[in-house]
């Protein structure tokens, strides 16, 4: 593997730019997102997130008796035509 320059990390996945002939390649950023990687611009990458942000505040899990068990909630990304089925967790 490249090596990389991290910019953070959580226990869902991590966000780094790569680094190619000593010099960070800044203009987009990879994102492991569970078991998924994109390769995003700045304004996918906030386009992602606002869609994260959509779709965590309609999770309503909480009379469910699958609550955290189900892929009930599909996520948007940046790219037409492509969605992550995800839980609550």
């Amino acid at each position: 593997m490249e090596p990389i320059k991290e910019l953070y990390h959580n226990d869902f996945g991590v966000a780094f730019y790569w680094i190619r002939d000593e010099v960070v390649l800044s203009e987009k950023v990879q994102l492991i997102f569970k078991e998924t990687g994109f390769y995003l611009s700045a304004s996918e990458l906030l386009k992602f997130s606002k869609n994260i942000e959509a779709t965590c505040r309609n999770i309503t899990c909480s009379d469910c008796e699958l609550r955290g068990h189900c892929h009930k909630y599909m996520l948007e990304t940046p790219f037409p035509g492509l969605e992550l089925a995800v839980s609550e967790r």
